[in-house]
């Protein structure tokens, strides 16, 4: 319900006008809809002393004062919904806002209500204030209407339905190709701590705006009341203004069956989202993670988003890593983090002064990724920028997209029971990262780990993660070939190929499976055709001892030597170090092909990798 002006004697503009009316599909999923009376209202409202004081106070005929252009002018009622569609030319400051009412009642009878007060509305502005003179009575006239219409949200009806709703809809239709987004607002009345905000990028024509009640349980819960605000951001031109027309704002709640239903991914989010896979995220805090500003608000009136935290839990569960890049007080923050339970789903996290892209920076090469598999989440578009400005490749969403960018497949990977469990890997990387900072001397550090590895033939239960690791790795990927899990069987099925998995651990923690290598028999050679490595493992001499262990069974079966398939990618050249180290000669012209003879791993060192031989059916 909207308060239209009764007594105004500006007429309705034309301008900016839908052509079509806005969808009303979704209404079939919805159970339960709320009635908000919808008002005229101001951003630094202090009535009645602003009346006064404001150099931008403009009186309308029932004394209130004017921020928007005409008011809230009625365009036309959807058919046959009822659903009423109204234009507003925001000036500055001006706000649409709305006293919360928790109360939901069914789709049918919200019907029957709005059409009760369209009726008051028809005949208090054609029949009676027409044939009133003075302004005073129209005035009377008006607070009737709006009383009224009061009476109708806050009725006590039977038909009420007690439970919460799912979400708050906003239908908002703008003119302009390139749309201002608008702010959605949930405060709890006497507790200004107690707010959350939804920022809305619109584009031109119907939008359908949807914020899911995770977002504002807190707020709609208040013993005190709540209170919900609209504000277009129209920056700081004093005479700009800016048109909108809006059908419905409510509160609703969907079917049970229907609970799960969620409107398209805005395009803006798939563009993010498109190309590789997301392994890591790196989380802001203040707006982000949490409402409001540590620094400003302090620790104990800070608030988790809820459904932030659900995005952090989701996302560890899938084996995407964590990470925070902030602008705060180090200790501060972590205590904050502590408190709120997820200090621990961050790794190598960076919380300082210093600008954010360099800290993303840090970041990723503490994780030893790429870029482009990096997704940033910052409420602020100069910090997005700034960050997107210097690591060009990285991924970057508000906040507030995150909840519909979930469903993305490059959010989604399939992961192995050890792909999930990926954040204690890198945390065991983080505790020796530390360690390694007390020693002068790198090969001793690499001693004092007390680094094992097992190597395996793959077994079926194994597919999952021998597929993750041809599919993920790119630093220390031999060829760079992917392979599906089809393909991985049936190469484990030929006679003379073998799969060959390694595992490894230390005294700070299990790696888990971080290497995998495809083997070929051909005549009396032994081929390594493919190889990769996890880079939780990088300059840890792994590579170094895995190959030798292949040249050791190459032996066996009465080889030469091993040869091993190189194929040089733009993102492998770290991969190729190992043949400088073991000084392997190249097969050919094109170094596709190096051959590892015994003489190539005298030079390492056996205290830096201890190598369990598992059983090799081979070899029995």
């Amino acid at each position: 319900m909207f308060e239209l002006e009764i007594v105004s004697d500006h007429p309705n503009s034309n301008a900016c006008l839908p052509a079509e009316d806005p969808p009303t599909a979704w209404l079939k999923d919805v159970e339960a809809i709320s009635l908000l009376p919808w008002e005229e209202h101001c951003t630094e409202c202090a009535m009645p002393a602003c009346f006064q004081t404001c150099t931008l106070y403009q009186p309308r005929n029932d004394g209130k004062c004017r921020r928007f252009q005409n008011g809230i002018q009625l365009i036309r009622e959807t058919v046959p919904d009822r659903l009423p569609i109204v234009r507003i030319e925001f000036k500055r400051w001006g706000r649409l806002f709305a006293y919360g009412k928790r109360a939901l009642v069914p789709v049918k009878h919200a019907s029957r209500m709005q059409r009760l007060v369209s009726a008051a509305e028809s005949l208090a502005t054609h029949r009676v204030t027409r044939n009133i003179a003075l302004g005073s009575r129209k005035a009377i006239v008006a607070r009737l209407v709006r009383r009224f219409k009061q009476r109708i949200a806050n009725s006590k009806s039977s038909s009420r339905i007690s439970a919460s709703p799912t979400h708050f809809v906003a239908q908002v239709y703008a003119h302009e190709s390139s749309p201002a987004p608008i702010t959605i607002s949930f405060s709890a009345k006497n507790q200004p701590k107690l707010r959350t905000q939804h920022l809305a990028p619109l584009r031109q024509g119907w939008n359908f705006v949807e914020v899911p009640y995770s977002r504002f349980e807190k707020v709609f819960r208040s013993a005190t009341g709540f209170s919900i605000a609209i504000d277009p951001n129209l920056g700081d031109e004093t005479e700009q203004t800016r048109v909108f027309c809006f059908s419905t704002l409510a509160f609703i709640r969907r079917l049970p069956q229907n609970e799960n239903f969620s409107r398209p991914r805005p395009p803006h989010i798939d563009k993010q989202l498109s190309g590789k896979p997301v392994k890591a995220v790196i989380w802001d805090l203040d707006n982000t993670v949490w409402d409001g500003v540590l620094t400003e608000d302090g620790e104990n009136h800070i608030h988790a988003k809820s459904f932030i935290l659900d995005t952090i839990k989701t996302l560890d569960s899938r084996g995407i890593v964590q990470s925070v890049a902030s602008k705060n007080d180090h200790e501060f923050a972590k205590r904050t983090l502590q408190r709120l339970g997820i200090w621990d789903f961050f790794v190598f996290s960076k919380i300082n002064w210093q600008p954010k892209s360099g800290n993303a920076k840090a970041i990723i090469a503490d994780l030893n990724i790429n870029a482009d598999s990096v997704l940033f989440v910052d409420d602020s578009e100069f910090e997005r920028a700034e960050v997107s400005a210097s690591v060009p490749t990285i991924r970057c969403l508000h906040p507030d997209d995150i909840e519909l960018a979930m469903s993305h497949a490059n959010l989604n990977p399939v992961v192995s029971q050890e792909g999930a469990s990926r954040r204690q890997s890198y945390q065991a990387a983080e505790t020796r990262a530390s360690v390694a900072n007390e020693f002068d001397d790198y090969e001793q550090f690499l001693v004092s780990c007390e680094l094992e590895m097992e190597i395996r033939e793959m077994a079926e239960a194994d597919l999952q993660r021998s597929f993750e690791l041809v599919t993920r790795t790119n630093q220390l990927n031999f060829s760079g070939t992917r392979y599906s899990q089809e393909e991985l069987k049936e190469i484990s099925l030929q006679p003379d190929s073998h799969i060959y998995l390694a595992t490894c651990r230390d005294r700070f923690g299990d790696y888990g499976t971080v290497g995998i290598a495809i083997t070929e028999q051909v005549d009396d050679e032994r081929i390594v055709s493919e190889f990769a490595l996890s880079c939780r493992v990088q300059s840890k001499r792994v590579e170094h001892f895995f190959l030798w262990w292949l040249y050791e069974q190459a032996m066996n079966t009465g080889a030469m030597g091993l040869h091993v398939s190189f194929h040089p990618t733009p993102r492998n050249a770290a991969a190729g170090q190992v043949f400088d180290d073991l000084s392997a000669s190249s097969c050919d012209e094109h170094a596709s092909c190096f051959f590892l003879a015994g003489e190539s791993f005298q030079c390492l060192d056996r205290n830096l990798v201890r190598v369990n031989h598992a059983p090799c059916s081979e070899t029995d």
